[in-house]
């Protein structure tokens, strides 16, 4: 056996929003809500995280993945969880661990909250009062502090900076913990420069499909990936992640256990 442990970081797409036990959308048509809210620290049981989990019983899986995360809070996530973790050795040898990292758009950055909490904050997405309600004042200023922000602060760039940046943290500290590491990342999302930087840094072998733009279909067929694999807000259903489990993860997964 030449793993012993599999962490994975990562977005709505990793925690499995879209499976059956995780719909939560606005219905475009009737503007209501569809589905209910769940916890953002327990991810579906269908998500392919869950799906590696129920398959290998004697690999811990743990699942970080949040819905609305950004790449560097999925850095945070890896190093505070690894802090923690007591995982004992096994006669005085670390476990072997496989760290997969599900990239995000880069569109996403960490803000502080109330009580100094720290998340995401989704750049390109604005107060939608039938989704999250009616604000109070302290929320109010709050999205105007993050369209002021957008408006005179940021710029594409940055976010291609910042995502960049935490993709490399997190492959260099995986090799200073001796932790195999795999980055999954929705490409369309990122611009020529930002992967010539990383295939520069030799980072190709790392990068594995990811789930949000796959091709379940087989023949680029983005009609058949739309209707039968994803739900209705696009992130990918039950049956696209039973797909993306068999056809990517498992056979990275095996070839680790018969190395």
């Amino acid at each position: 056996m030449m793993i012993d442990r599999v962490v994975i970081v990562g977005d709505s797409f990793a925690y499995g929003h879209g499976c059956l036990d995780r719909i939560f959308y606005i219905d475009p048509d009737t503007k209501k809500i569809v589905g209910q809210r769940t916890p953002d620290t327990i991810p579906s049981d269908y998500c392919w995280a869950s799906l590696l989990k129920k398959d290998y019983n004697n690999i811990q899986v743990v699942n970080l993945a949040r819905c609305g995360h950004s790449n560097p809070s999925m850095f945070r996530d890896l190093i505070t969880y690894n802090k923690k973790d007591k995982l004992p050795t096994k006669g005085g040898i670390i476990p072997k661990t496989l760290v997969i990292f599900a990239a995000s758009s880069t569109d996403r950055i960490e803000a502080a909250g109330a009580k100094g909490e720290l998340h995401s904050w989704v750049l390109g997405h604005n107060w939608d009062p039938d989704w999250q309600g009616k604000p109070d004042p302290r929320q109010e200023q709050y999205w105007l502090a993050k369209k002021m922000y957008i408006t005179h602060l940021y710029d594409d760039a940055i976010g291609q900076n910042i995502a960049l940046m935490s993709i490399l943290a997190a492959r260099q500290y995986c090799t200073l913990r001796g932790f195999d590491f795999l980055c999954a990342m929705p490409i369309p999302f990122y611009d020529k420069l930002v992967m010539n930087h990383l295939f520069d840094f030799g980072m190709k072998k790392f990068l594995i499909p990811d789930i949000q733009s796959y091709d379940f279909s087989g023949c680029l067929n983005d009609q058949v990936n739309k209707n039968e694999y994803k739900c209705v807000d696009d992130h990918t259903n039950e049956k696209g992640h039973e797909v993306y489990y068999q056809k990517v993860i498992k056979p990275l997964i095996e070839k680790r256990i018969n190395e």
